[in-house]
């Protein structure tokens, strides 16, 4: 085999070898995302979304988290009923492993009719912050539908849905690279803009939210298990 022809072979199988890298599947955002904050959200029988929003450092500031929930009330258009900050006390008399937590009570987060979750709300109200380039959202005994987001990809941020049937539930993964709340949209959607709390009557849940975000709270260590069940099951997967 003369040089010309050695280097034609050559030439050839360095251009093989960089298609293939190129071609080679991407890792998914549950391998290479760690979320800084875990939002678990139930849908309550009457209609409301119940929200537990959990940090996963203990040096997340209360005021900031509360500030963030108040904030995806106000894009939602429903303030958030029962807000309450605590610190979650995942092993006792160790600093290390107490987190702060919120609970509260807001609609429109997820549409059951259609499996339609409000992402662009979510990431816009946690994720102008220097805290939060990551998300981990579970939606309990959420089945997908033809208006449910599946992955999502920009320079500003990213997303991607597995879903297990058992237990029921999808779980989203999100990566936020933007300080700026404009740019945290889906292609096709307007500016984020606050809308207007409606005025008037009460969601059938205020009665009962107390009670209701009493049982999340109780729940709290029991979510954390869902969670690992959920992310490990054999059955959670893409849709």
């Amino acid at each position: 085999m003369n040089n010309r022809a050695t280097l034609a072979l050559v030439t050839l199988l360095f251009a093989l070898f960089a298609r293939a890298q190129n071609e080679a599947p991407k890792p998914s955002l549950f391998d290479t995302v760690r979320p800084d904050l875990t939002l678990l959200v139930r849908k309550h029988s009457m209609g409301a979304d119940l929200v537990e929003v959990t940090a996963t450092s203990a040096a997340y500031k209360p005021d900031e988290l509360k500030a963030q929930c108040t904030r995806l009330g106000e894009i939602l258009g429903t303030p958030p009923r029962g807000l309450r900050i605590y610190a979650k006390e995942v092993q006792k008399d160790d600093p290390r492993m107490v987190f702060v937590s919120a609970s509260f009570a807001v609609d429109g987060l997820v549409r059951v009719s259609d499996g339609k979750v409000a992402l662009e709300a979510i990431a816009q109200a946690f994720g102008p912050s220097s805290a939060v380039s990551g998300l981990t959202l579970i939606l309990s005994d959420i089945r997908p539908g033809p208006a449910t987001a599946r992955k999502f990809a920009s320079s500003a941020w990213s997303f991607e849905a597995r879903y297990s049937s058992f237990p029921a539930g999808l779980e989203y993964r999100v990566l936020l690279s933007s300080d700026e709340a404009k740019d945290l949209v889906l292609p096709g959607s307007p500016e984020p803009t606050l809308q207007k709390a409606a005025s008037g009557g009460r969601s059938p849940v205020d009665g009962v939210a107390f009670w209701s975000l009493l049982a999340l709270i109780g729940a709290s260590i029991g979510a954390l298990v869902y969670f690992f069940a959920l992310r490990h099951t054999q059955r959670a997967g893409p849709f």
